[in-house]
Order: structure tokens, then C-alpha cells, then sequence
């Protein structure tokens, strides 16, 4: 309601392509104010200590948000010619509490990168006629992603990336 009061851009499940880095998304609810964009994520109690408490690292917590939001702020930059600034907008819905993370613009650079280098892989095993390897950073993000009680492909892939677990 303040975005549509303030006559501000206002994205509910807008769709965002990057064509040239065969990216398809959706933005699940952010707005535009003073060349900021807003993004809005709701977490319980649990999370909100992750991020907020006595011993949070909230730039640890907030990497893979920093790759969407990153990614966002590409498309909005490409698509409208400018952007001043990207704030995750946190909101614990255990207790309607709310807390801003204001994120170092140089995330759409690396989300930009991210996204290049993964078609890149894509475009290469397209070529070679077989599935992409299995690297790190892009897939998967993180080395605790590749177990088998967390990605269901783990058997299919042949075990995940060797020598790590």
C-alpha cells in the first residue's frame, strides 16, 4: 500500500529475463524508492537470530540473497538505466519485527558474473553432447548442497563431487 500511495514501482511476482544469460526469474515482491530497490523476505524467529543476534554474520547468511537480489538489480538495471542502491528488507513474521541490509552494489557484478559463467558451462556441454560437470559456486552454490540427504540428484550425478565429503 505505501509503494501505491507514493505513486512508487512496485514489483509483485514480476517476471525478469536476461535473455543473453538464459536467465528466467521472478521477483516475489520488491519496490523502487529514491533509486533503491527493495527486496522483502520473511523468516521466523530462528532465522531472524542467524541474521540479527549476538553472534550473526548477516553477510555469511545473506550470500545467496545477495546473488538474487544481485540478479534483480542487473535486470532493473538493463531494463530501466539506472540504480542507486539494494536493500534486503527483513521481516520475522513470528513477531512482525523488520530490519533493512543494505548491500554493496558490486553484488550485480558478481551476479552478472555468476550467471555468464554458468552459461558458459551450459553452452559448452550443450556442444559436447553431455550433462555440465559438477563445479562448485555454480551448481552446487555451496559444498554442503552436494549430500545425499539434501539434493535428490545426488545418486544420479554419480555421487556429487568426489573428495569433498
Amino acid at each position: 500500500m505505501y509503494a501505491q500511495q507514493n505513486g512508487l514501482p512496485i514489483f509483485i511476482e514480476n517476471e525478469l529475463r536476461l535473455d543473453d544469460l538464459n536467465v528466467r526469474g521472478f521477483i516475489d515482491l520488491g519496490f523502487l524508492e529514491d533509486g533503491m530497490l527493495y527486496d522483502i523476505k520473511t523468516c521466523n524467529a530462528w532465522r531472524w537470530k542467524l541474521l540479527f543476534g549476538r553472534n550473526a554474520n548477516p553477510k555469511e547468511v545473506t550470500k545467496n540473497y545477495a546473488l538474487q537480489l544481485g540478479t534483480y538489480g542487473l535486470w532493473f538495471k538493463r531494463k530501466y538505466g539506472y540504480l542507486n542502491g539494494l536493500v534486503l528488507v527483513f521481516y520475522n513474521k513470528d513477531n512482525s519485527r523488520m530490519r533493512e541490509y543494505v548491500l554493496d552494489l558490486d553484488c550485480i557484478d558478481k551476479a552478472e558474473e555468476y550467471w555468464s559463467n554458468t552459461h558458459q558451462i551450459i553452452t559448452e556441454s550443450k556442444k559436447e553432447n553431455k550433462p555440465p560437470t559438477l563445479q562448485l559456486g555454480v551448481a552446487p552454490a555451496e559444498e554442503w548442497e552436494c549430500n545425499v540427504k539434501y539434493c535428490q540428484f545426488f545418486d544420479v550425478c554419480g555421487g556429487g563431487i568426489k573428495g569433498n565429503f
